[in-house]
């Protein structure tokens, strides 16, 4: 791509990358990077949901900062002017803006080709837009985080259950002590700045906020003097004593790993808490794979656990006996295929394929051929191996073995079923590699891919068993129509407003594509560390729920629910498959209705269906709904002669009548559910 006419050429990236690593050894500039830390992260937790975070400093920026400044000894001494701290931080932005920006001029022509397919284009393989090295990088260096500190603190310890004796050893404490030690350290920096001691010169005020991010092991006795010492042993380092770090983003940086800054006098210098969490998390693995004694029993031990926590996090929603870990498909005495972990809803199925599989630091850094393996490894096997486990589900052709051998009978014939590809730890840009990678045959949905922590965030929001199938139906129905940096986004565009494109666009969504904002997600942030206990609700606080479910649809899928039978959780899944506008329309139909016909005693009825599209490749559905005013038992006559009336009408192939009655508590009496194959 040319450089517009009036605008400067691009700097080389090793350029810029120079001129940081210069700027941050210059006098003064460690006192410079904490006034930049804090005034980037210390955030009131009411503006979680509204802060623009593209205007501050990301954790990877900062993390990249603070592993060039640690190439050599830290000056604890030279503390700058209020000018030159001005000027350096106004540079470091600056130098930071232009080493993103210098990534777009090639991710940019990606991103187009990505949103803007030529007409009736086939299916590309991978283009060189999507696999230059800039686009690679870009899209994981600056992609979101991936999980919250809760999470990987929680799942530390079940993911090495079965790793203790050999982490009790390495470490001399059990790793459950070691992990609980963090959240101390959180609330000891906490609160040095909350309130935030005032100081009188600007040299006084730059060295309280650099001590607020200094401590030492005994300040976390009371939490275990020798797992305190562990942990700082295992996730410090020394500055100048650190690998060597290439002039480049996307190499292995080790204060991600080492997040502790050893700098004498038994005092570690700590400034960026997230890192933590997240190297809790991972670290442990790279300990156990350097032993060639135990590595392999660490490998098989981390493949478990996914599987073990997808399981249980499905169970929580479907229901523990409605989920199923370790099945064999045999045709014959041929195993077919496996399924890590099988949900079972009704006639719906959820096929789980667990991978353990973590992105390299090659692919980080831009290689194309390391990032295809990874994602071949990652992705593209685990959703093949789901393909040939839903056609058999489909086709019933398969016998399904449990671990322990006996055969699972599955109590109705399954007639949709999707892939999910669950992932240990972030892979960061899966969601983007996804629609730019994956081999997809003809007709088959996407795979919803997240990582574990996505999971349980899912399951929380999607706590009913019909919220969870129609999340991730459409999820993987629209994979290609919308775009979004992580799983968050995804989840809180759909409890907005649910994740359906304008049904105008049915027609063209081969053509378009529509990009979901990081704000979507900012809603969750700010609510489930609230949930999980990590934060204190604020007084206008309320539980972040489905809004388009809470008006009133909610009550009615219920009831409908209550009914029971295969045939309700496809009533269900249509009713929420309606357009919005419809939606709303149903239930306020409903609520007058039976005003109406307490009054007046006459029944009536009301057709509401989706607007049939042309050459959509969309099915054409709708709902009947009748309100009885009397006494009089349901006429099954009477109840399909309507819903005849409302398919004739409009031409769909699904229809569903529903029957509500004045003095019944529950809104739905009774229901059909009818489907026209294809």
């Amino acid at each position: 791509m040319s450089t517009p006419a009036g605008q400067t050429p691009a700097r080389p990236r090793a350029t810029i990358l120079v001129d940081l690593a210069e700027l941050v050894q210059e006098e003064g500039f460690l006192y410079t990077f904490c006034l930049l830390t804090f005034e980037d992260t210390a955030i009131p937790l009411d503006d979680l949901a509204s802060i623009n975070w593209r205007e501050r400093l990301s954790q990877q920026e900062l993390a990249l900062l603070l592993r060039l400044l640690a190439r050599v000894p830290l000056d604890l001494d030279a503390v700058p002017s209020q000018a030159a701290y001005e000027e350096q931080a106004e540079t470091a932005r600056s130098l930071l803006r232009e080493l993103h920006g210098s990534f777009w001029q090639f991710s940019a022509q990606a991103r187009h080709t990505l949103m803007n397919p030529p007409p009736g284009a086939p299916p590309t393989p991978p283009s060189l837009a999507a696999l230059h090295p800039d686009s690679v990088v870009e899209s994981i260096f600056y992609s979101s985080l991936g999980a919250y500190d809760v999470q990987y603190l929680a799942m530390a310890k079940q993911r090495y259950a079965e790793d203790s004796a050999w982490l009790t050893r390495f470490l001399g404490v059990p790793y459950d002590d070691v992990v609980d030690v963090v959240p101390h350290l959180e609330q000891l920096i906490e609160e040095r700045f909350h309130p935030f001691p005032q100081a009188g010169a600007f040299e006084d005020f730059c060295r309280l906020v650099f001590e607020g991010y200094c401590f030492r092991a005994d300040d976390l006795a009371a939490a275990g003097a020798g797992a305190a010492e562990a942990l700082c042993r295992a996730f410090s380092r020394v500055p100048g004593d650190l690998p060597e770090f290439p002039l480049e983003v996307g190499a292995y940086n080790a204060v991600n790993s080492h997040p502790f800054l050893a700098i004498g006098g038994a005092r570690y210098f700590f400034p960026i808490y997230s890192l933590l969490p997240q190297a809790v998390y991972e670290s442990p693995f790279y300990w156990m794979n350097e032993d060639p004694a135990y590595s392999q029993d660490g490998l098989q031990n981390k493949g478990a656990f996914t599987e073990v926590l997808a399981h249980s996090l499905l169970g929580s929603v479907l229901g523990e006996g409605n989920v199923h870990r370790g099945v064999k498909l045999r045709r014959g005495k041929r195993d077919v295929s496996d399924i890590d972990v099988l949900g079972v809803y009704g006639n719906k199925a959820i096929i789980v394929q667990a991978k353990s599989k973590k992105l390299t630091i090659a692919s980080r850094r831009g290689d194309a051929e390391s990032l295809q393996k990874d994602f071949q490894q990652a992705v593209q096997d685990a959703y093949e191996q789901g393909l040939v486990a839903k056609r058999a589900l489909l086709e019933q052709d398969c016998l399904l073995e449990l671990e322990d051998g006996q055969v699972l009978t599955l109590p109705e014939r399954i007639d949709e079923a999707h892939v999910v590809c669950v992932t240990t730890e972030h892979y960061p840009a899966i969601l983007y590699q996804v629609v730019e990678f994956l081999e997809r045959p003809p007709g088959e949905d996407f795979p919803m891919c997240l990582s574990l922590m996505d999971l349980e965030v899912v399951c929380h929001y999607m706590d009913q068993p019909v919220d969870l199938l129609y999340y991730v139906r459409q999820r993987t129905n629209y994979a290609d129509y919308y775009v979004a940096d992580s799983e968050m986004t995804y989840l809180g565009c759909h409890l907005e407003r649910k994740l359906q494109p304008p049904e105008d666009e049915g027609a063209r969504l081969v053509f378009r594509r529509e990009w979901l904002l990081p704000d979507f997600g900012q809603e969750i942030d700010a609510d489930y560390m609230v949930v999980r206990g990590a934060w204190p609700p604020g007084p206008a606080y309320s539980p972040l729920r489905m809004e388009w479910k809470d008006s009133g649809l909610g009550p009615l899928v219920a009831s409908l629910l209550e009914c029971g039978g295969v045939a309700a959780v496809d009533a269900a899944l249509l009713v929420y498959s309606l357009p919005e506008p419809a939606c709303a329309e149903l239930w306020e139909w409903v609520v007058a209705a039976r005003e109406s016909c307490a009054l007046d005693g006459k029944s009536r009825y009301v057709h509401v269906g989706s607007p049939e599209i042309e050459n959509s490749g969309k099915r054409h559905f709708g709902v009947t709904a009748i309100c009885l005013a009397g006494d009089e038992p349901v006429g099954r006559e009477e109840v399909e002669a309507c819903s005849r009336e409302g398919r004739t009408h409009t031409g769909a192939e699904e229809w569903v009548t529903l029957v509500t009655r004045v003095g019944n508590e529950a809104v739905v009496e009774a229901f059909s559910h009818s489907r026209e194959p294809g």
